[in-house]
């Protein structure tokens, strides 16, 4: 299991391009989303937790198009976010390990996996990818689909893996997964910021009635 998160894998075709808050209706929900993550720990970087990387991304679908607005690679550290620390993605070629994207910061390592996602229900509008011990220890006394361990992140297998456990999930109504061969990784997925954070907040107590149970 590679345990080193923020690595980008794929092949990165990149323009450099101001985005602006004001054209993404959704971008203040968005940020505030990803500012209660942090404060919850749930993205950050800290230097005894996989190796000092930045860990936890977010994204939001814009418009009913395949593009998506996601936060930038290493930028876990960072406690409120501006435009500029998001990356719109513009074309995916899982396939052949192809990203194009554009902004003033290259896209997270997931974006393949966030793509993955969006592409199994056009109703998917954010995705949250975080870092738990907790949830990720719990994934299956919580019944969560999961990926294999042996799949590493950032990956096509990755990308794959995850749209079948995405898939596996809408058939249960069960909207949160469990990336099990990378640590601590949880992805929630919703029709809209708010009750994707509000998916990953509540199993996440679930997660705590368990353990102390």
């Amino acid at each position: 299991m590679n345990q080193q998160d923020g690595v980008i894998k794929y092949q990165l075709q990149f323009s450099e391009y101001a985005l602006h808050a004001e054209q993404m209706p959704f971008f203040a929900r968005l940020n505030e989303w990803r500012q209660i993550l942090f404060r919850h720990d749930l993205i950050g970087c800290h230097a005894d937790r996989y190796e000092g990387a930045g860990y936890g991304n977010i994204s939001h679908r814009i418009g009913n198009s395949r593009e998506f607005l996601i936060s930038g690679t290493q930028s876990g550290h960072l406690q409120t976010l501006q435009a500029r620390h998001y990356a719109r993605v513009t074309a995916v070629d899982c396939r052949h390990n192809q990203v194009q994207a554009q902004g003033q910061i290259e896209p997270s390592s997931e974006a393949l996996t966030h793509d993955a996602v969006y592409q199994v229900d056009a109703q998917i509008r954010c995705v949250m990818h975080v870092h738990d011990p907790l949830l990720w220890g719990c994934a299956e006394a919580l019944a969560l689909p999961s990926t294999a361990a042996t799949i590493e992140y950032g990956t096509p297998q990755m990308a794959v893996a995850v749209a079948q456990a995405v898939a596996e999930g809408c058939q249960r109504g069960v909207q949160l997964i469990a990336m099990k061969g990378h640590l601590d990784g949880i992805i929630s997925y919703a029709e809209s910021t708010y009750r994707a954070g509000e998916i990953l907040l509540d199993m996440r107590r679930s997660g705590v009635a368990l353990t102390f149970s």
